[in-house]
C-alpha cells in the first residue's frame, strides 16, 4: 500500500476500509513503529464509523472532529468530541464521561493500552 501511495505522488489516494492501524496486521515492536511513523501516520481519515458496542460508536466526517455517539431509547446522539482520533485511554475516558461512569486505570481499554505501550518500548 505504501508503494502505491508513493507512486501516486501528489494525487489523493482513497482507501476504503483499510485495516492499516490494526496491530494484528501491522505488528508490534520497532518495525511496526517505523511503518506507523513513515506511512500510517500520514493518512488522514475522512469518513470513519466504528461501533464500539450495541450503544456506542466512534465516527468522523472530515473536517468535523472525532465524535462519540451514544444510543438512548432508540435515538443516537453525539455526546463527546475530540480534535484527534482518541487512543484507547482517551476513548475510555470519553465513554466514562458519556455514560456517567467512573474511569478506572484497571479497565479493559486502559489495560490493553498499557500493554501495547509496554510492548512498543
Amino acid at each position: 500500500m505504501e508503494q502505491i501511495c508513493n507512486a501516486a505522488g501528489d494525487r489523493p489516494v482513497i482507501l476504503l476500509n483499510p485495516r492499516l492501524e490494526d496491530v494484528a496486521i501491522i505488528g508490534i515492536g520497532y518495525a511496526a513503529r517505523q511503518i506507523r511513523d513513515r506511512f500510517i501516520n500520514t493518512i488522514e481519515p475522512c469518513y470513519y464509523l466504528r461501533p464500539l458496542d450495541e450503544s456506542l460508536a466512534l465516527t468522523r466526517m472530515y473536517p468535523a472532529p472525532w465524535q462519540l455517539w451514544v444510543e438512548s431509547a432508540g435515538d443516537w446522539q453525539s455526546c463527546a468530541e475530540a480534535p484527534l482520533k482518541p487512543d484507547s485511554e482517551e476513548l475510555e475516558n470519553l465513554i466514562a464521561q458519556a455514560t456517567g461512569q467512573q474511569t478506572s486505570k484497571g479497565g479493559f481499554l486502559g489495560g490493553l493500552s498499557e500493554f501495547i505501550r509496554a510492548l512498543s518500548r
